[in-house]
C-alpha cells in the first residue's frame, strides 16, 4: 500500500513535468504546425505511458499465485 505522501509526491511531479513540457512547447521558436505536431506526439506518449504501466501491472498480477497473501502479518 502506498502512503498518502508518496501518492501526493507522484501527482505533484507529474503535474509539474506536464506543465513544464507544455510551457516549453508553447515557447518553441518554430511555426505553429511544428508546435502542434510536437504537442500531439507528447500527449500520445503520455497516454501510451499510462497504458504500458497498466499492462505491465496486469501482467505481473496475473503471474502471482492465487490465495497467497501479499504481506506477512505481524
Amino acid at each position: 500500500m502506498n502512503t498518502r505522501a508518496w501518492v501526493l509526491q507522484t501527482w505533484i511531479s507529474f503535474v509539474v513535468s506536464l506543465a513544464g513540457s507544455i510551457v516549453g512547447i508553447a515557447y518553441l521558436p518554430v511555426s505553429p504546425w511544428v508546435k502542434a505536431f510536437v504537442a500531439i506526439a507528447f500527449f500520445f506518449t503520455i497516454a501510451q505511458t499510462f497504458t504500458l504501466a497498466k499492462t505491465v501491472r496486469d501482467e505481473h498480477e496475473s503471474t502471482r499465485q492465487p490465495g497467497r497473501p501479499d504481506r506477512s502479518f505481524g
